[in-house]
C-alpha cells in the first residue's frame, strides 16, 4: 500500500525535537533506519543522516496512526441526528509529528540504499564551543532552549534575550556571558542544546528575570488541562506554584506572582457556581469543602492583579471567564 514509508529529514525547524520524536517512536518498538549516505526517494534528495520508517514492519498500525494524516470519518457515528457533526474524540487525530512540529514526508516508494537499522536511542548530548568574546549563543527556535535557560537561571547564571538581531543572532536567541562554562557544559549534556561562541555584537538584548508563576488547580474532581499544563511546565523546568482557592480569596496576588495561569475550564467551575452549569442535574457527591471556587472576591483579586501589571494567561474556555 501507500505510503510505503515515512522519511524524517535531518533539516528541521527544531532538530532536537525531531530526534526526541525518533526516540519516542523507538521506545514503542518501531523499527527505524538511518541513511548513511544521501538518499533519493520519489525524486527528492534527502541528506545523509535522515531517518526512514518503513510500513513493512510489525508496528505498521501504530506507525500509520502516529505519522499518517487522519481525515475525520463521515459516518453515522460522527454526525448527530440534527445534521451537525459530533464533537471529535479519539477519531480526530493522533498525528505525533504535527503536535511536535517535526517535518515527516510520506513516500510512495520504499527507500533503498545504504540504510542502517537503529539499535538504540539517539543521543541528544550538546556541546559548548567556539570563541566566546561576546558570550555564548543559544538558538531561540529550539524548544529545549527554554529548558536550558530555566536550568541556567536556577543555577544563578545570567541570561539575556535578543530583541533586535546582531552579528550572527536573530530575535528570540539567548546569550550567556562567558565565565560559566562548567554550568553550560552540564546543561548542554542534560538538554542536548549547543552553546556556540559569539564573536560579533549580539544586537539589542534584555536580561531575563525568572517569573513567579502561579497555576490555578480547582476542586470538583480535578482538571485534565491543568494536569497537562503542569506536566509541560515540569518537563521544561519552569518553576511554578499550585494555587487553589485560598490565595485568590486572600487577594494581594501581585505581591506573590508575576504570571497566573487559568487552565481550560468553565466560568462556573472557576468561580464556584457549579449549580448554574448543571441545571436539573445532580452535582457529584463531593464533601462541601471540595465544592468551592475562587468566588467573587477571587474575581476582584484577579482584576486587581492585572491592573497592577500582572500577566493573566487563560487557556481554552477559561478565556470566556476573562471576557465575562
Amino acid at each position: 500500500g501507500k505510503p510505503a514509508a515515512y522519511v524524517i529529514p535531518t533539516i528541521q525547524h527544531d532538530t532536537l525535537t525531531a530526534l526526541k520524536m525518533v526516540n519516542k517512536l523507538l521506545v514503542q518498538g518501531v523499527e527505524i533506519h538511518q541513511a548513511k549516505k544521501d538518499l533519493t526517494v520519489d525524486g527528492v534528495i534527502y541528506p545523509a543522516g535522515s531517518y526512514v520508517v518503513s510500513l513493512a514492519q510489525p508496528k505498521m498500525g501504530v506507525v500509520k496512526n502516529l505519522l499518517g494524516r487522519t481525515i475525520y470519518p463521515e459516518t453515522l457515528w460522527t454526525w448527530e441526528r440534527d445534521g451537525n457533526p459530533s464533537r471529535p474524540q479519539d477519531s480526530a487525530t493522533d498525528t505525533m509529528y504535527e503536535f511536535m512540529g517535526v517535518r515527516v514526508d510520506p513516500v510512495a516508494t520504499a527507500p533503498t540504499g545504504d540504510l542502517e537499522k537503529l539499535s538504540g536511542y539517539v543521543e541528544l548530548s550538546g556541546d559548548v564551543s567556539g570563541n566566546a568574546r561576546n558570550g555564548y549563543l543559544l538558538d531561540g527556535r529550539l524548544n529545549d532552549s527554554f529548558k536550558a535557560v530555566n536550568l541556567l537561571l536556577g543555577k544563578g547564571v545570567a541570561v539575556k534575550r535578543v530583541d533586535k538581531a546582531g552579528q550572527g543572532t536573530q530575535p528570540g536567541d539567548f546569550v550567556v556571558a562567558s565565565g560559566s562554562e562548567e554550568a553550560l557544559q552540564d546543561v548542554a549534556k542534560q538538554t542536548g542544546v549547543d552553546f556556540t561562541g559569539l564573536q560579533g555584537a549580539p544586537g539589542e538584548t534584555h536580561e531575563l528575570e525568572p517569573q513567579r508563576i502561579g497555576m490555578y488547580q480547582r476542586y470538583w474532581g480535578g482538571n485534565m488541562d491543568e494536569g497537562w499544563t503542569r506536566f509541560v511546565l515540569e518537563q521544561f523546568e519552569f518553576p511554578y506554584t499550585t494555587m487553589m482557592d485560598e490565595p485568590f480569596k486572600r487577594g494581594g496576588l501581585k505581591a506573590q506572582f508575576d504570571v497566573i495561569i487559568l487552565p481550560d475550564d468553565s466560568t462556573a467551575a472557576i468561580i464556584g457556581n457549579m449549580t448554574e452549569e448543571r441545571p436539573g442535574r445532580p452535582l457529584p457527591p463531593y464533601p462541601p469543602e471540595y465544592r468551592s471556587g475562587i468566588g467573587e472576591e477571587g474575581v476582584e483579586a484577579i482584576k486587581t492583579f492585572v491592573e497592577e501589571g500582572g500577566t493573566l494567561i487563560t487557556l481554552g474556555a477559561a478565556s470566556e471567564f476573562a471576557i465575562e
